[in-house]
């Protein structure tokens, strides 16, 4: 009609974050539908006065923090789909997992984003799409991968156990290693890395 604007996305997802009762994750009144969310919920998780923070280990099918934060504490947080934090998200990892299962194709989209371990099993392929990752531990089981996208980096401070497969992809898709990081490759991994990969 010839009227210019800003455009405007909505994202659907079936559950969102309201910490209306807490900022316990499993408090199903945290929640818009009122049910705490499992392996096969997507859900987002705006600003909002409660952040979650999980009190025993959780799941959801995919996960996009947009302004909040999330709280892993000492627990693990299974996902089935993409993990994604916008560029005004923070995670407080604590000592807590990111672990990517369910054997599909999943993404982990993030920016400056600092985890604990990060980990991929249960035969999935996994993709780093990463302004800047960095984990004190990467774990990439048998059967898994963990691919780097061009233009991505995934900075590892600790230490890193890769059975499955470690492909950096061309475009400058970079793997460092901080001081003194052991990157162990068990018998059956396999380590690609495209020319001027790090």
């Amino acid at each position: 009609d010839g009227t210019t604007g800003d455009a405007r996305i909505t994202w659907s997802y079936g559950k969102t974050w309201t910490g209306a009762v807490s900022a316990n994750w499993a408090v199903g009144g945290n929640w818009s539908d009122g049910i705490a969310p499992g392996s096969g919920s997507d859900v987002v998780i705006p600003d909002v006065g409660n952040d979650p923070v999980l009190t025993a280990a959780a799941q959801a099918r995919e996960v996009y923090v947009t302004t909040g934060i999330l709280g892993l504490a000492s627990y693990t947080l299974q996902t089935y789909g993409n993990f994604t934090m916008d560029c005004m998200a923070a995670l407080n990892a604590g000592t807590g997992t990111v672990s990517l299962q369910g054997g599909g194709s999943c993404a982990v989209n993030v920016a400056n984003v600092a985890f604990n371990t990060l980990q991929v099993t249960s035969n999935t392929p996994a993709t780093v799409t990463a302004t800047l990752a960095s984990a004190n531990s990467l774990v990439v089981d048998s059967g898994s991968s963990l691919a780097i996208a061009g233009g991505s980096t995934l900075r590892v401070h600790n230490g890193s156990t890769v059975n499955g497969a470690l492909p950096v992809q061309s475009g400058n898709g970079k793997l460092a290693l901080g001081s003194g990081v052991t990157l162990a490759l068990s018998a059956t991994s396999s380590f690609a890395a495209q020319p001027g990969s790090t």
